[in-house]
Protein backbone atom coordinates (compact mmCIF):
# COMPACT_ATOMS: atom_id res chain seq x y z
CA UNK A 1 0.00 0.00 0.00
CA UNK A 2 1.26 3.41 -0.69
CA UNK A 3 0.53 6.17 1.68
CA UNK A 4 -0.35 9.54 -0.22
CA UNK A 5 -0.38 13.41 1.58
CA UNK A 6 0.24 16.97 0.16
CA UNK A 7 4.19 16.17 0.48
CA UNK A 8 4.72 12.45 -1.33
CA UNK A 9 2.96 12.51 -4.84
CA UNK A 10 0.81 14.92 -6.94
CA UNK A 11 -2.46 14.16 -5.96
CA UNK A 12 -3.85 14.64 -2.73
CA UNK A 13 -7.20 13.23 -0.96
CA UNK A 14 -9.36 15.61 -1.94
CA UNK A 15 -11.71 15.20 1.07
CA UNK A 16 -15.02 16.56 -0.09
CA UNK A 17 -15.40 13.77 -2.37
CA UNK A 18 -15.55 11.31 1.02
CA UNK A 19 -19.11 12.02 1.89
CA UNK A 20 -19.94 11.90 -1.68
CA UNK A 21 -18.94 8.68 -2.85
CA UNK A 22 -19.04 6.96 0.80
CA UNK A 23 -15.22 6.26 -0.14
CA UNK A 24 -13.49 3.65 2.08
CA UNK A 25 -9.85 2.70 2.52
CA UNK A 26 -8.28 0.56 0.01
CA UNK A 27 -10.47 1.67 -2.94
CA UNK A 28 -9.81 2.89 -6.05
CA UNK A 29 -10.55 6.33 -5.60
CA UNK A 30 -10.38 10.09 -7.35
CA UNK A 31 -7.90 12.03 -6.56
CA UNK A 32 -7.96 15.99 -6.71
CA UNK A 33 -4.28 16.82 -8.42
CA UNK A 34 -3.25 19.89 -6.06
CA UNK A 35 -1.25 21.29 -8.90
CA UNK A 36 -3.29 21.19 -12.07
CA UNK A 37 -6.58 21.66 -10.09
CA UNK A 38 -8.36 18.59 -12.27
CA UNK A 39 -9.49 15.40 -11.06
CA UNK A 40 -7.82 12.50 -11.58
CA UNK A 41 -8.05 8.75 -11.70
CA UNK A 42 -5.91 6.58 -9.55
CA UNK A 43 -5.90 2.85 -10.41
CA UNK A 44 -4.18 1.65 -7.17
CA UNK A 45 -5.10 0.87 -3.62
CA UNK A 46 -4.19 3.67 -1.57
CA UNK A 47 -4.32 4.63 2.51
CA UNK A 48 -5.50 7.79 3.50
CA UNK A 49 -3.90 10.33 5.81
CA UNK A 50 -6.55 12.67 7.39
CA UNK A 51 -5.04 15.57 7.38
CA UNK A 52 -6.93 16.98 10.94
CA UNK A 53 -4.57 13.96 12.57
CA UNK A 54 -1.22 14.87 10.99
CA UNK A 55 1.94 15.86 13.74
CA UNK A 56 2.33 19.90 12.67
CA UNK A 57 5.60 21.39 13.39
CA UNK A 58 5.06 25.30 15.33
CA UNK A 59 7.97 27.48 14.80
CA UNK A 60 8.75 28.98 18.22
CA UNK A 61 11.25 31.68 18.97
CA UNK A 62 12.96 29.94 22.49
CA UNK A 63 15.53 32.72 23.12
CA UNK A 64 18.12 30.87 21.34
CA UNK A 65 19.34 29.86 17.39
CA UNK A 66 20.52 26.27 16.88
CA UNK A 67 21.03 27.30 12.86
CA UNK A 68 25.00 26.54 12.50
CA UNK A 69 25.67 26.08 15.71
CA UNK A 70 28.43 23.61 17.27
CA UNK A 71 27.41 19.98 17.82
CA UNK A 72 25.27 20.32 21.56
CA UNK A 73 26.07 18.42 24.65
CA UNK A 74 22.92 16.73 26.29
CA UNK A 75 22.64 15.40 29.76
CA UNK A 76 20.30 14.09 32.09
CA UNK A 77 19.93 14.59 35.75
CA UNK A 78 17.44 13.32 38.05
CA UNK A 79 14.39 14.03 35.06
CA UNK A 80 15.58 17.09 33.71
CA UNK A 81 17.64 17.51 30.56
CA UNK A 82 20.46 19.75 30.34
CA UNK A 83 21.54 21.38 26.81
CA UNK A 84 24.85 22.77 25.46
CA UNK A 85 25.71 24.51 22.61
CA UNK A 86 27.89 27.39 21.49
CA UNK A 87 25.52 28.99 19.15
CA UNK A 88 26.73 30.86 15.42
CA UNK A 89 27.78 33.84 17.52
CA UNK A 90 30.08 31.93 19.10
CA UNK A 91 28.02 32.52 22.63
CA UNK A 92 27.40 29.45 24.71
CA UNK A 93 24.16 28.26 25.67
CA UNK A 94 22.34 25.92 27.78
CA UNK A 95 18.82 25.14 28.44
CA UNK A 96 17.43 23.31 30.98
CA UNK A 97 14.24 21.26 30.54
CA UNK A 98 12.37 20.28 33.43
CA UNK A 99 10.25 17.58 34.87
CA UNK A 100 11.66 15.54 31.17
CA UNK A 101 9.61 12.12 30.40
CA UNK A 102 11.44 11.34 26.69
CA UNK A 103 14.52 12.55 24.74
CA UNK A 104 16.15 11.49 21.53
CA UNK A 105 19.03 12.14 19.15
CA UNK A 106 19.48 11.49 15.51
CA UNK A 107 21.92 12.64 12.70
CA UNK A 108 19.57 12.27 10.18
CA UNK A 109 17.09 14.86 9.52
CA UNK A 110 13.53 13.95 9.63
CA UNK A 111 11.17 16.80 8.39
CA UNK A 112 6.91 17.10 8.66
CA UNK A 113 4.62 19.76 7.56
CA UNK A 114 5.46 23.18 8.80
CA UNK A 115 8.98 22.47 9.99
CA UNK A 116 12.34 24.48 9.00
CA UNK A 117 15.70 22.43 9.17
CA UNK A 118 17.48 25.10 11.62
CA UNK A 119 15.02 26.59 13.96
CA UNK A 120 12.67 25.38 17.07
CA UNK A 121 8.83 24.06 16.90
CA UNK A 122 6.54 22.46 19.22
CA UNK A 123 5.04 19.56 17.60
CA UNK A 124 1.52 19.28 17.88
CA UNK A 125 -0.48 16.43 17.56
CA UNK A 126 2.35 14.48 18.42
CA UNK A 127 2.39 10.60 18.06
CA UNK A 128 5.11 10.02 20.53
CA UNK A 129 3.40 12.58 22.98
CA UNK A 130 0.31 10.53 22.58
CA UNK A 131 1.86 7.38 22.69
CA UNK A 132 3.18 8.65 26.60
CA UNK A 133 -0.12 9.43 27.52
CA UNK A 134 -1.83 6.22 25.88
CA UNK A 135 0.68 3.82 28.31
CA UNK A 136 0.10 6.18 31.37
CA UNK A 137 3.44 7.76 31.53
CA UNK A 138 1.87 11.30 32.04
CA UNK A 139 -1.75 12.60 31.43
CA UNK A 140 -3.67 14.01 28.75
CA UNK A 141 -3.88 17.27 31.42
CA UNK A 142 -0.44 17.80 32.12
CA UNK A 143 1.36 20.46 30.22
CA UNK A 144 3.71 18.34 28.40
CA UNK A 145 4.88 19.40 25.02
CA UNK A 146 7.09 17.82 22.11
CA UNK A 147 9.82 20.27 21.23
CA UNK A 148 12.24 19.97 18.16
CA UNK A 149 15.06 21.50 18.10
CA UNK A 150 17.11 20.82 14.46
CA UNK A 151 20.40 21.55 14.40
CA UNK A 152 21.34 22.13 10.74
CA UNK A 153 23.72 19.67 9.40
CA UNK A 154 24.52 18.27 13.25
CA UNK A 155 20.80 16.79 13.92
CA UNK A 156 18.29 17.02 15.91
CA UNK A 157 16.85 16.75 19.50
CA UNK A 158 13.28 16.33 20.27
CA UNK A 159 12.18 16.29 23.82
CA UNK A 160 8.77 15.88 25.66
CA UNK A 161 8.70 18.60 28.91
CA UNK A 162 6.43 20.80 31.48
CA UNK A 163 8.62 23.40 29.85
CA UNK A 164 12.31 24.78 29.20
CA UNK A 165 14.26 27.77 30.43
CA UNK A 166 17.52 29.27 28.85
CA UNK A 167 20.08 30.34 30.99
CA UNK A 168 21.41 33.32 30.35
Amino acid sequence: MRRLNYYQGVAMYHQSLAPKQNLKKNEKVSFFNVFSGTLVKIERNVTFQNRSRMEIAEIIEPGFSTADSDFPDINMDEGNLILKFRDWQEIQREVFFSDTVAFKWQMIETIIEGEEYDRSHIITQSKWLAEHIKQGEIEAQEEYKHYKFNFNGNGQLEVISNDFTVKM
